[in-house]
Parts: structure tokens; C-alpha cells; sequence
């Protein structure tokens, strides 16, 4: 393999090593979590956080669905129905 020497072109137009440009990010300490029990949720508070939600969705997907599963049904019927004749 070859070694290339890279090279950034800053906005004056001058060529500069890439190592000048571009820093290593800086190394996070490791934290640890306090030792504390997660709040207990009750049912009740789900259930107002699922009452919030915008009723956005439709029932034309399962119909469209029934109406595929019915198909597919009245096909095999038929291969069935030819097979056994």
C-alpha cells in the first residue's frame, strides 16, 4: 500500500496538513449512574399518556387486508375445487 500524504485547502487557499484541520474529539470520562431506583409508573399514568396521542390512523389498511385475505381464499377454493373435480 502507499502512504498519501493528505492535504486540507483552508478557504484563503492555502494547503495545510489535515492533522491541522481536523481535531480528535475529546475523551469523555466514563460516568457512572447514581445508584437510585427508576420512579414507578402506575397504569393509570400510562394510560393518560396514551389518551394524549392524536388519533391519526385509519382502518382502510385492514380492510384493504380482509379484502387481499378473501382473494387469496376464493383462489384456493377454486385451484381446490378444479383439482378434486
Amino acid at each position: 500500500m502507499k502512504n498519501v500524504q493528505l492535504e486540507a485547502i483552508q478557504p484563503t487557499g492555502e494547503e495545510v496538513p489535515v492533522t491541522a484541520v481536523v481535531e480528535n474529539p475529546p475523551q469523555r470520562a466514563a460516568v457512572t449512574a447514581p445508584e437510585t431506583t427508576a420512579p414507578v409508573t402506575t397504569p393509570a399514568e400510562k394510560t393518560e399518556v396514551a389518551q394524549a396521542l392524536p388519533h391519526t390512523a385509519s382502518s382502510l389498511p385492514l380492510a384493504g387486508l380482509i379484502g387481499l385475505l378473501s382473494l387469496c381464499a376464493g383462489f384456493a377454493l377454486v385451484i381446490i375445487t378444479k383439482f378434486a373435480a
